[in-house]
């Protein structure tokens, strides 16, 4: 059975229409039309592609829960302005009302502390919903933050508020993917923690996002499609295919940011300018989160390894192997924070 209908074009372009009216924007009041539009079209492009009905009104209801947040952080800033424009509406903008949009933006981007629902819509998502979700559908919440930041005169409120989640988010996106075997939801939990790194990316530099963000999409791709084309939707279910462990395996490295893959470049990139702009405590929490979700991909990718060196017997060389591993990427990782 075909996964699309002839009405999945026009889906597409809503989306995308929605997520470039949010790029292009100037006035908050496009930006929220813009992020509407791409939900709107989003919800039927879901359900064409056999993402399960509750799945998709979950994911419809926690959007327009954070669009009211957004609207009405903005409309406390047009009743003191009367203005519709980023860089105008901040101005005079009380910290209750700068709060109300970020939780918003943060509540669609499924960051903590509203991640609960990213790997909840994934589980019951399709391959390709679950990768535009995680892709394409961050782009828009993740420009009207650039645009808020840049135009805000309430830096040091906006700030601050940010690292607590990216840091939280890294944290929680580690830790919560330790005891999954689904691997949309191990997906899931390993984007949060990438959100993480792209939000502290935003807050040094939208250069180093895009850079990120595109870097991260790429790897995304890769491993969702080799996910899809497998149908490996558990830990337990890796096929005895050699072509596709070695995709696999390369695409989960990459993804975890195990060195010296480039998802490791790209976190320390990150990471070399988060320690210039001394952002220690949200790098630590980032950096304690990513070396978790490494171990959760090892513990994967042992089943990539021939059955007689995984037998029973030899359960305990397994996890001794899995926490060596570990134990040497966070050793490598801390010791070229030192050196340079």
């Amino acid at each position: 059975m075909k996964e699309y209908t002839p009405f999945s074009a026009l889906f597409f372009l809503l989306v995308f229409s929605g997520t470039a009216l949010t790029i292009s924007s100037t006035e908050w009041i496009y930006a929220w039309a813009g992020l509407e539009l791409s939900t709107i079209g989003m919800v039927p492009l879901m359900l064409a592609f056999k993402s399960h009905s509750k799945t998709v009104l979950y994911y419809f209801l926690i959007q327009s829960v954070g669009s009211v947040f957004f609207i009405a952080g903005n409309l406390l800033s047009v009743s003191k302005t009367s203005t519709f424009h980023f860089s105008l509406s901040l101005i005079q903008q009380e910290k209750f009302g700068v709060l109300l949009v970020m939780v918003g933006l943060l509540i669609k981007l499924g960051m903590w502390p509203f991640y609960q629902w990213l790997p909840k819509v994934t589980e019951g998502a399709s391959w390709f919903s679950m990768f535009i979700l995680l892709t394409w559908q961050k782009i828009a919440p993740f420009t009207v933050i650039i645009n808020f930041i840049s135009s805000s005169n309430l830096i040091d409120t906006i700030i601050p508020l940010l690292a607590i989640s990216a840091a939280c988010s890294g944290l929680v996106g580690g830790y919560g993917g330790m005891g999954e075997t689904n691997m949309r939801s191990l997906i899931a939990y390993s984007s949060i923690t990438h959100s993480g790194w792209m939000l502290i990316a935003i807050i040094l530099s939208s250069k180093l996002f895009i850079i990120y963000f595109l870097t991260y999409s790429l790897i995304s791709m890769v491993l969702i499609y080799s996910l899809k084309y497998n149908n490996l939707n558990t830990i337990h279910s890796v096929p005895n295919n050699y072509t596709f462990k070695f995709v696999l395996t390369s695409a989960l490295l990459t993804f975890s940011g195990m060195p010296p893959t480039i998802g490791f470049v790209i976190k320390w990139m990150v990471l070399n300018s988060a320690l210039k702009a001394f952002y220690f405590t949200p790098i630590c929490f980032l950096l304690l989160g990513t070396i978790m979700g490494i171990f959760y991909y090892l513990k994967i990718l042992s089943n990539t390894i021939p059955a007689m060196y995984w037998s029973p017997s030899n359960t305990p060389l397994k996890w001794a192997l899995l926490s060596t591993l570990t134990f040497l990427t966070a050793c490598s990782t801390i010791l070229i924070i030192f050196i340079f």
